[in-house]
């Protein structure tokens, strides 16, 4: 079955290393939007998109920027973590370093658009750290990558092996993937003041996953 699902100019060029296929794709996509218009142009059915993705298929991380949106929330001023009442200082949408590395400090501030930018490239980082580390990455669907993206970029992308967390560890390990929204939800701190909030967030990375 074809794959309709449209893809957005910002997404679509996030991944463009200028590579020769690219630049061919980037033709046949500009012939294909004369022709057929935007909407039906901007599909991943389409065969600008088949010569774009062949030395490999673009994952599609926007339920991964919706959940951890949803759930992060935005602000422009640098705030405390909860537990802590300090470091580390997040900005943005969860974030708690820039692009460059630096570690978000207390009294900065930021605009929209750099809050925007910032989740995306920490969503793309934070999904090749996962793609290198966990195995039968490349098994999974959108929604289940998404749905760990969500995890390690709340509780970090070096998760997978690492003390703590044997329960999702083995889950993924093994394919036990029908035990993996159960052991999400192990993950949300209890008896803490954070605990209902994290609880909400592993469900609904749960039900990501499982959709």
């Amino acid at each position: 079955m074809s794959n309709a699902a449209p893809i957005t100019l910002e997404q679509l060029f996030r991944f463009n290393r200028g590579l020769p296929h690219q630049l061919a794709a980037i033709s046949e996509l500009e012939a294909d939007l004369k022709a057929n218009g935007y909407d039906a142009a901007l599909r991943r059915d389409r065969d600008w998109f088949k010569t774009w993705s062949q030395d490999g298929k673009q994952d599609d991380t926007s339920p991964a920027l919706k959940i951890i949106s949803e759930f992060e929330g935005c602000r422009l001023q640098a705030y405390p973590d909860p537990l802590s009442g300090g470091e580390p200082w997040t900005i943005g949408v969860g974030c708690t370093r820039y692009p460059d590395g630096r570690p978000v400090r207390r009294g900065d501030v930021i605009s929209q658009a750099e809050a925007d930018q910032m989740l995306r490239l920490e969503v793309d980082r934070t999904a090749a750290v996962l793609a290198k580390r966990i195995p039968h990455w490349s098994e999974m669907n959108g929604n289940q990558k998404s749905a760990l993206i969500s995890f390690a970029f709340n509780l970090g992308s070096a998760f997978y092996s690492s003390s703590g967390f044997s329960s999702i560890s083995g889950a993924l390990r093994d394919k036990r993937w029908d035990d993996v929204p159960s052991a999400l939800l192990l993950y949300r701190n209890p008896g803490s003041n954070v605990e209902a909030g994290l609880k909400r967030r592993r469900i609904a990375e749960g039900k990501l996953w499982a959709s």
